[in-house]
């Protein structure tokens, strides 16, 4: 955010005349940059309530600007049901809980999706995805390329480019990826856009029962 200030200079009639004297001063304010955030690996979701979706999570903490020098934090918040092993970035502050201590309140969060070839790879051939090995995921970057991700959530018929790929284990593989990318990818979207979680969550609630 920028704010300048300055001083009009005065005519004989002491009025100003819109010029900047000397006297201006210009500061510059990062406001994003003063926002405490919490960057980690899901490590096991606690508490998950479905109706609401209040959470309680534990994180591996990767990176943060707080003055938190543990492993790892327990963080709460309004957000869908979060995948372990997969990488977040959450938006918030630091609060003291009267029982279980220090937490990290979370307003808002970010996923952080795989940036790399070996990241989509290890991302692919992960718990959530049940049939997929090392083998098939470097398969399919190999013809998707780090990409491979949106490619199949966009235009899932590219996935029948990989080569002995099974159908079966194709559709199981779009089908895990759309489950995945439902709730928790409209949160995020709305959450990129400046809506917090709980109303992110009233608009997706709207959204659902007009489809209904």
């Amino acid at each position: 955010m920028l704010f300048v200030s300055f001083q009009t200079t005065q005519n004989k009639n002491g009025k100003g005349d819109g010029k900047m004297n000397n006297q201006e001063t210009l500061a510059l304010f990062g406001d994003e940059a003063d926002e405490k955030f919490i960057k980690g690996e899901v490590l096991q979701m606690i508490f998950h309530n479905p109706d609401n979706l209040f959470s309680v999570t534990r994180i591996e903490v990767k990176e943060t600007n707080t003055d938190w020098d543990e492993r790892d934090i327990i963080v709460t918040g309004v957000f869908p049901k979060l995948e372990p092993q997969e990488v977040y970035l959450f938006y918030g502050k630091m609060q003291e809980h009267a029982k279980f201590g220090q937490q990290f309140k979370a307003e808002r969060f970010h996923k952080e999706m795989p940036q790399t070839r070996e990241g989509v790879v290890a991302y692919l051939s992960g718990e959530l995805f049940k049939g997929i090995g090392k083998k098939t995921a470097e398969n399919i970057v190999a013809v998707l390329g780090e990409d491979a991700i949106s490619i199949m959530l966009n235009d899932p018929d590219r996935l029948s480019e990989v080569p002995k790929l099974p159908k079966n284990t194709a559709d199981s593989l779009l089908a895990t990826l759309r489950e995945n990318q439902g709730l928790e990818h409209v949160m995020i979207g709305l959450n990129d856009y400046g809506f917090g979680p709980q109303l992110s969550m009233k608009i997706f609630s709207s959204l659902q029962t007009k489809c209904t």
